[in-house]
This record gives C-alpha cells, structure tokens and sequence, in this order.
C-alpha cells in the first residue's frame, strides 16, 4: 500500500523545487530593471514561458498536479499522527500547504492573465514582478518544508 511517509513527502517537496527553480530561471529576466514598466523583450520571454506551462503543458501539468495533491494530502495525514512532535507537524503542514495554496489561487490566475498579453504594458509588468517574487517565497517555504520532512524521516527511525 502506498502511504505518504515523510520520505514521500521529501521528494515530493524536491519535486516541486524543482518546477519552481525553473519558474525562477525564466524569472530571472525581469531581474535588473527599474521599478516602472519592464521592457518588451523580457516581458514577452517570461509571458511565453507561463503560456507553456500552464496552458501546453500535458501531461506533466497532470505530474505536477499529482505531487502538488501528495504535498497538501501528506501533511494533512500527519496531523493525525502522533509519531512526531505536534509543533512539527503543524509547521510541515503550514510550510507545504500555504506555498501550494497561493500558487493555485494567486500565481496561477496571474500567470494566465500574463500570457494572455493583453492587460497594459504596467500591468504585465506588476503581474510579472508578483509571480516572481511569490516564487522566491514559495521557495524558501517548500525549501522549509523538505527540512522538516527530513528531520521527521530521522525521528521515524529511532
């Protein structure tokens, strides 16, 4: 029977770091202009990038789904057990479900909307600048989550 083991979660959480170091690749474009609107040329690279993955994106759209659905399930199972310290638990829970959770409400629709290239030039820009930067934050969070999820394989095994 499969059952989502700290260790699971672990490398679901790689995973995931994964597809966000590559967000953050195509990210890097904006990195270096001012704060008023972005030029054409990164703006149109970045928009072409989200245009790929979440709109052409089969099947590993349906992967990430699926390690995305493990990441929120495994630590909403882990709240209920009691083979780890309940701080620990509550924090792994938090550090992988809130990241997930504004990227499906938050990031998604703004990507979308910035591959549709058809908001004004100022408001691709900010669309563009609050994906990234959510990124580097649900980075670091998912990042915190794999930490917790390996401290928690160590406690298992004692």
């Amino acid at each position: 029977m499969f059952t989502l083991t700290p260790q699971t979660l672990v490398g679901c959480g790689g995973f995931l770091l994964a597809v966000l170091s590559f967000d953050l690749m195509f990210n890097t474009h904006l990195v270096g202009h001012g704060a008023g609107p972005l030029p054409e040329a990164p703006l149109a690279a970045v928009a072409a990038y989200y245009y790929r993955v979440t709109t052409t994106a089969n099947p590993m759209g349906c992967l990430v789904g699926t390690v995305v659905l493990c990441t929120v399930a495994g630590p909403m199972w882990q709240l209920r057990d009691n083979s780890t310290p309940r701080r620990l638990r509550y924090v792994a829970f938090a550090t992988g479900t809130v990241p997930i959770t504004i990227a499906l409400l938050s990031v998604v629709p703004a990507a979308v909307r910035l591959e549709a290239r058809g908001d004004a030039i100022a408001v691709q820009s900010g669309l563009a600048r609050y994906i990234f930067h959510t990124h580097i934050a649900c980075l670091l969070s998912i990042a915190c989550c794999i930490g917790i999820q390996t401290y928690a394989t160590r406690l298992s095994r004692r």
